[in-house]
C-alpha cells in the first residue's frame, strides 16, 4: 500500500470517461452515422432509379401511343373507302356523310349539328360542346368521317395522355390550353420526357399532322412506390439501432470489468511491481492479454538484463568503428607528385571494406581489399590486413627487392590470411608505382580490376581514355595458401589517374531492383574527372540511383593521381 501512495502513483491520471461510456457512444454514434448514410444513399439510389424507370417508361408508352394513333389514322383513312363499313363496329366513330347526307351518328353527339369540311380539304378539326372531333373525307368526297379524338386516349390511366397542338389546344380531352406546351415545342428533338411543373412529361411529335402526343404522371403519384421504400427503410434502420445498442450495452459489460482489473495489474507493474499477475477468466483476447501481462512479469527482469549486456556491445562496436576508422587513410593525401583522394563507408557499423598504402624509397605501394560479408567478422580481417600491411614495411627494410615486386607481397598477405581460418577469404589489389621509371605493377586477387584513366590530349575524355587492368589475376586472398599470383606492369605518361574500387559499388540496386553496374560507374567516373576528380561526385551520382541512405555492401573509391 505504501508504494501504491508514492509519488509516482501521482503519475497516473484517474479515469474520468469510463471506456464502457466511450464504446456505447462511439457505438450510439457510428450506428447513427451509419444509418443516416445508409438511408441517404439509399432514398438517392430509389429515387435515381425509379426516375430513371420513369421517364424511360412514360417515353415508351408515349411513342407506343403515337404508333397505334398514326395506325388509327391509317385505318381511318381505309375505312373512308370500304364498301360495306359499319360504323357501330368502331366506337371512334361519331358519324359518317354519304353524299353529303348524315347516315350514322353515335349517342355521344345527339342534339349536336356536325358542319362539313370546308370546300378542298381532306381532313379538319372541329370543336363542338368543347369536344374535338376530326374529319375524315375520301379523295371522291362521298364519304365524311367524324372520329371522336377523345375515344383515342386511356381515360382511367394513372398517366393524363393529351392529343394538342402546338398552339396548346387540347384535341383529345375537354381541358384548357397547355400553357406548360411551350417548353416542349422548345425541344429540338421529336420524342422525349422531361420534368415540366412538378409533373413528369412524355411527348412525341407527329410534324405529319402538326400534332403532339403527350403523357404526364404527377411526381407525388410517381414516386409514391419510393417514398414507401424510403419511410419502410427509416424504420427498419430504427429498429437496427435500437437492437444493437441493447447488444452493445449487454456486452460492454463483462470487458470493462476485465479492463478494470488489467489496469491496475499494469499500474502495480510500472512501480516496479513485477509479481503482481492477472487472473484470467476468459478465453478471448482479453485472456490472452492477461497472460502476456503474466508472462511480461515474469520475463522484465531477464529483459533488462539482456538490454545490459546489448548496451555493452553496443559501446564496443563504437569502440571497434573508431578503431577501424584509424585504420583507413585521410580522403586527401599527397605525396610528392602523386595525389589521392578517397571516399568509404560501411553498410553497418564495422564494415569489411579496407584500402590502405606505403611509401619506401621511390615506391608508392596502394592496396585495396573486401573480406567477405560485413559486420564484425569482416572488420576483425580488415585489421588483419591492416596488421599485414605494417608489416610489410618492416620486411621492406629487411628485403628491399620485396617492394619491388607485387606478387611477393600478395603472397606474404594470402599466407597470413589463410592461417587466419578456413572460412576467412577476402579480395585484394595491390599496386606498386615507381616514380623514377613511372612503371606501376600490379597482382590481382579476385578483386575488381583496377582502372586507369589516360587524359586525351584534348577535349573531354570518353570510354576509349579508361583502361582496365585486367592481367596478373588470381584466387582471394585464404581460398588456398599455396598459390603462386602474378604480376604485371604497364607504364604510364604523367596526368595518368587510377581508380581503385569495391564491388558494392557496382551491385548497389535502385528501388526496382536494377543494379548500378559497370555502365553507369563509368559515365559518371568521366563526369567526375572532368570536373574535382573527388570520389564523393561518383558516391552523389550512385545516391540519387540508389534512393536511400542505407545500402547492402560497403562502399569504398580511391583516386590516385599520378
Amino acid at each position: 500500500m505504501e508504494n501504491l501512495q508514492s509519488p509516482s502513483r501521482q503519475l497516473i491520471r484517474k479515469v474520468r470517461f469510463p471506456i464502457k461510456f466511450k464504446f456505447t457512444l462511439m457505438l450510439v454514434l457510428f450506428l447513427v452515422v451509419t444509418m443516416t448514410l445508409f438511408l441517404f444513399l439509399a432514398t438517392k439510389l430509389i429515387r435515381e432509379d425509379k426516375a430513371a424507370y420513369i421517364y424511360d417508361t412514360i417515353l415508351q408508352r408515349t411513342e407506343e401511343k403515337a404508333v397505334i394513333l398514326e395506325a388509327n389514322l391509317l385505318k381511318w383513312q381505309t375505312l373512308l373507302a370500304k364498301a360495306d363499313l359499319q360504323p357501330k363496329d368502331y366506337p371512334e366513330i361519331a358519324a359518317v356523310y354519304e353524299q353529303g347526307k348524315l347516315v350514322y351518328r353515335s349517342q355521344t353527339i345527339v342534339g349536336q349539328e356536325l358542319p362539313l369540311l370546308a370546300s378542298g380539304q381532306e381532313q379538319q378539326v372541329f370543336f363542338s360542346n368543347d369536344r374535338a372531333y376530326l374529319n375524315l373525307e375520301g379523295k371522291d368526297q362521298s364519304r365524311t368521317l367524324w372520329i371522336d379524338l377523345a375515344s383515342t386516349t386511356n381515360q382511367d390511366s394513372p398517366f393524363e395522355e393529351f392529343i394538342a397542338e402546338p398552339n396548346g389546344r387540347v384535341l383529345s380531352k375537354i381541358s384548357p390550353r397547355l400553357s406548360w406546351l411551350e417548353e416542349i415545342n422548345r425541344q429540338t428533338v421529336l420524342s422525349g420526357s422531361l420534368r415540366i411543373e412538378g409533373a413528369i412529361v412524355g411527348f412525341v411529335k407527329l410534324p405529319q399532322l402538326n400534332w403532339i402526343l403527350i403523357s404526364r404522371i404527377e411526381e407525388a403519384k410517381a414516386f409514391a412506390v419510393a417514398g414507401y421504400m424510403v419511410s419502410k427503410s427509416f424504420y427498419f434502420a430504427l429498429l437496427i439501432l435500437g437492437i444493437a445498442i441493447i447488444i452493445g450495452i449487454l456486452a460492454v459489460r463483462p470487458l470493462t470489468s476485465q479492463l478494470e482489473r488489467l489496469t491496475l495489474t499494469t499500474q502495480k507493474i510500472g512501480l516496479g511491481d513485477f509479481t503482481h499477475t492477472v487472473e484470467a477468466k476468459s478465453f478471448d483476447e482479453i485472456g490472452v492479454l492477461s497472460d502476456s501481462f503474466n508472462l511480461m512479469s515474469k520475463k522484465i527482469l531477464a529483459f533488462m538484463e539482456e538490454m545490459k549486456e546489448k548496451a555493452r556491445l553496443e559501446s564496443e562496436m563504437r569502440v571497434a568503428q573508431l578503431v577501424q576508422t584509424a585504420f583507413i587513410p585521410p580522403q586527401s593525401l599527397h605525396l610528392g607528385e602523386t595525389q589521392v583522394l578517397s571516399y568509404t563507408t560501411p553498410a553497418s557499423e564495422c564494415g569489411g571494406d579496407w584500402w590502405g598504402m606505403l611509401e619506401f624509397q621511390d615506391r608508392q605501394i596502394f592496396m585495396i581489399a573486401d573480406a567477405t560479408g560485413h559486420g564484425v567478422p569482416a572488420a576483425l580481417l580488415t585489421a588483419s590486413i591492416n596488421a599485414c600491411k605494417e608489416s610489410l614495411g618492416v620486411l621492406f627494410e629487411r628485403d628491399p627487392e620485396l617492394a619491388q615486386s607485387t606478387a611477393r607481397m600478395m603472397s606474404y598477405l594470402n599466407r597470413v590470411i589463410s592461417r587466419s581460418g578456413d572460412q576467412i577469404q577476402m579480395t585484394c589489389f595491390l599496386a606498386s608505382w615507381h616514380r623514377a621509371s613511372k612503371t606501376l605493377t600490379y597482382t590481382n586477387a579476385s578483386h575488381p580490376p583496377a582502372l586507369l584513366y589516360l587524359p586525351p590530349k584534348e577535349g573531354a575524355g570518353t570510354k576509349e581514355n579508361i583502361r582496365p587492368l585486367l592481367e596478373a589475376k588470381g584466387p582471394r586472398l585464404g581460398e588456398q595458401e599455396d598459390v603462386l599470383f602474378t604480376e604485371n606492369y604497364v607504364e604510364l605518361p604523367p596526368g595518368v589517374s587510377m581508380l581503385l574500387y569495391t564491388d558494392g559499388i557496382l551491385e548497389a540496386q535502385s528501388p526496382e531492383g536494377q543494379a548500378w553496374g559497370q555502365r553507369r560507374f563509368i559515365n559518371s567516373l568521366l563526369s567526375c574527372l572532368s570536373q574535382t576528380g573527388h570520389p564523393q561526385l561518383i558516391i552523389e551520382d550512385l545516391a540519387a540511383f540508389h534512393q536511400s541512405s542505407q545500402y547492402d555492401d560497403d562502399l569504398t573509391l580511391v583516386h590516385v593521381r599520378f
